[in-house]
C-alpha cells in the first residue's frame, strides 16, 4: 500500500461555502451571547470526503444529520473534523472549537514529532482491488491508528521464540535486541465497501538517529496485524521490528513510500 498524506482541512473549509457549526438535537442555533429560533431543512444530505462517504457521529456515536437554514448548510463540526483526520475539541470556558491543533502546539505528527504512545492518528491511504473484469484499480480508505504495547529486549524474544513453531528465528545479533509493537487500527471508511488489507510489513522502524533498520521478515506473536477489514471494523495486533540495545526512543512509521521512504504516519515506540 501507498501511503497519502495531506493537510486537508485548511483547503477545504477555504474551498467551500458551507458553514460548519455545532449541532444541538433541537433546531435552536445560538450566537455569541444570544438565541433564535430557526426554520430547519432536512433533506437527507450526503457528505463526502476525498470520494468516500461519511455519516456524521456526534461524541457519543450516534449519528448527526446535517439540515440547511436560510440557504446555508450547516454540519456537525466534530464528526466533518474527525472525517479529515482531525481532532476536534470544544472549550466550554471560552466558547471555543479547536479544529486539529491547539494554538501554540505542533500541528502535525511526523518523523521530527511522531504520535505519542497511544494517541491516535486518522490517516488517508490507498489500496488496490481487481474489478469485476479483473481490472487492477486503487480506492481510497480512512483508518484510525494507535499504538497500544510496546515489548523490547529479552521479554520480545521469549514471544517470539515460543511463536516460532518452525524455529526458524535466531535470537538478536550482538548490540540488538527485538521490538514487538501492538498496533490497533478501524476502518472509518472505505470506497465501494472494500476492505483494507493490514500487514506487520506496512511498518517500519526507525532508530533515534531517523536510520531505518533493515526489516526483518520474522513471524510476529499472534495476534498479528494482519488481515482484511472492512468499513467499521477494527483490527488489533503485533508487528515486530530490531533496534539497538542503546536506542531509547525508536519510531515507527506506517505506509511510507517504498520507493524513496518518504510520506507515511509516525508514532513513537515509547511507551
Amino acid at each position: 500500500m501507498k501511503g497519502i498524506n495531506k493537510d486537508k482541512i485548511t483547503g477545504f473549509i477555504s474551498g467551500t461555502l458551507i458553514t460548519i457549526v455545532l449541532l444541538a438535537l433541537s433546531a435552536t442555533a445560538f450566537a455569541s451571547i444570544a438565541s433564535k429560533q430557526i426554520t430547519a431543512s432536512y433533506q437527507d444530505i450526503k457528505v463526502y470526503v476525498d470520494g468516500l462517504l461519511v455519516t456524521p457521529k456526534d461524541a457519543n456515536g450516534n449519528t448527526v444529520e446535517p439540515f440547511t437554514s436560510g440557504g446555508t448548510t450547516y454540519l456537525p463540526v466534530r464528526a466533518i473534523g474527525n472525517a479529515l483526520g482531525k481532532d476536534v475539541d470544544w472549550d466550554a470556558d471560552t466558547k471555543s472549537v479547536y479544529i486539529g491543533a491547539k494554538p501554540g502546539s505542533a500541528t502535525a505528527y511526523s518523523r521530527a514529532n511522531p504520535a505519542p504512545f497511544g494517541v491516535e492518528q486518522t490517516v488517508t491511504i490507498a489500496d488496490y482491488a481487481y474489478d469485476d473484469n479483473d481490472e487492477y484499480y486503487e480506492y481510497s480508505c480512512l483508518v484510525k491508528l494507535q499504538v497500544t504495547d510496546v515489548i523490547r529486549g529479552e521479554s520480545a524474544w521469549k514471544k517470539i521464540d515460543a511463536a516460532d513453531t518452525y524455529d526458524e528465528v535466531a535470537a538478536a545479533p550482538d548490540g540488538k535486541e527485538y521490538i514487538i509493537f501492538k498496533v490497533k487500527a478501524t476502518v472509518l471508511s472505505s470506497q465501494e465497501d472494500t476492505t483494507v488489507t493490514f500487514s506487520p510489513y506496512d511498518f517500519t522502524v526507525v532508530s533515534n538517529n531517523v536510520i531505518a533498520y533493515n526489516t526483518w521478515y520474522y513471524n510476529a506473536p499472534q495476534p498479528q496485524f494482519a488481515g482484511q477489514v472492512y468499513a467499521d471494523g477494527t483490527i488489533e495486533g503485533y508487528c515486530v521490528g530490531i533496534v539497538d540495545i542503546a536506542d531509547d526512543n525508536p519510531e515507527a512509521v506506517y505506509n511510507n513510500n517504498y520507493y524513496d521512504a518518504t510520506g507515511g504516519s509516525w508514532f513513537s515506540l515509547v511507551e
